[in-house]
């Protein structure tokens, strides 16, 4: 057996997932729908996702769509995906829309010996999500998203309802300054804890508006559960651009250090990125590859 299928045997039934509402949503650690992008500015597939106020849409820009797939298949047998759409309206704003979805597969069924019995233990969980988008100052947007969760674990399924809320201010003068906060899957009341995203970069050099590198630091946590650091750099040469940092996890007692790195490749309306992250302990990294679009 797989070591992912003992440590999640494990947390089920000694862990925190004992006491969550609804099962899988440490599955929602990962970065799903990013593509080398700290959670609070996340934009492209993830926009309004992590951080409802970054689905908003540049003027000029009618509607984008964007789909990202997640996958770590030898070790970890742990896959995501997440489909978004946004659309701009007049005088109103930007509204979008979002799934998402994470699974765990290969988990073994068994007895009292380590031969199987049946099939899998189904473990997953789903987030749909309605936001809204708009820019109250000529710096400052800001976002509300509507989410229904529902997970599954074996027998187990449960669901509820969860409301966030984002801010983005951007093009500050000092050197560009970026800041940005939100919160995921908040349910007061709930079992479940949120997770709180913020994040903040500058800009450290510049030529033009197409060559350009920028620095920051971004930071999830949730917590007794995991908060995550991560330093970052983001540099755009055209077409081109190249993310990536170390970073540091600390989870249920444990702290490890990771990389994560991202190309992303603009053409004409399209986007299209591939990002890479190691895994702790010798595991498979995992890969995510990322579409979106834009259209005027």
């Amino acid at each position: 057996m797989r070591p992912i299928v003992l440590a999640v045997l494990s947390l089920v039934a000694t862990g925190p997932l004992a006491a969550q509402s609804v099962p899988g949503r440490d599955l929602l650690f990962s970065p799903l729908g990013l593509t080398g992008e700290p959670a609070a500015l996340g934009t492209g597939t993830a926009g309004g996702l992590w951080n409802p106020a970054t689905a908003g849409l540049g003027e000029g820009v009618r509607y984008r769509l964007g789909l990202a797939a997640l996958n770590a298949p030898v070790d970890v047998a742990f896959t995501g995906q997440v489909l978004s759409a946004a659309y701009r309206v007049r005088g109103v704003g930007t509204l979008s829309a979002s799934v998402m979805r994470a699974g765990v597969s290969d988990l073994t069924r068994t007895d009292t010996d380590p031969q199987s019995i049946g099939g899998d233990i189904p473990y997953g969980i789903w987030v749909s999500s309605l936001g809204a988008t708009r820019t109250v100052h000529e710096h400052v947007t800001v976002g509300a998203a509507f989410r229904w969760v529902a997970g599954r674990l074996d027998q187990q399924r449960a669901a509820r309802p969860a409301t966030d809320l984002g801010v983005l201010v951007e093009d500050l003068p000092w050197r560009d300054l970026r800041v940005a906060a939100s919160t995921f899957l908040l349910a007061p009341g709930g079992s479940d804890r949120a997770t709180l995203t913020g994040a903040a970069d500058v800009r450290v050099v510049q030529q033009d508006s197409l060559t350009e590198v920028r620095a920051g630091l971004g930071v999830v946590h949730t917590a007794r559960a995991n908060t995550e650091l991560f330093p970052f750099v983001a540099a755009r040469f055209g077409r081109l651009d190249l993310r990536g940092g170390p970073v540091r996890v600390a989870a249920y007692g444990a702290t490890t250090w990771r990389a994560r790195l991202a190309i992303v490749m603009h053409q004409d309306d399209f986007t299209i990125g591939v990002a890479r992250e190691e895994n702790a302990a010798g595991l498979t990294p995992t890969y995510q590859l990322s579409v979106s679009t834009e259209r005027r």
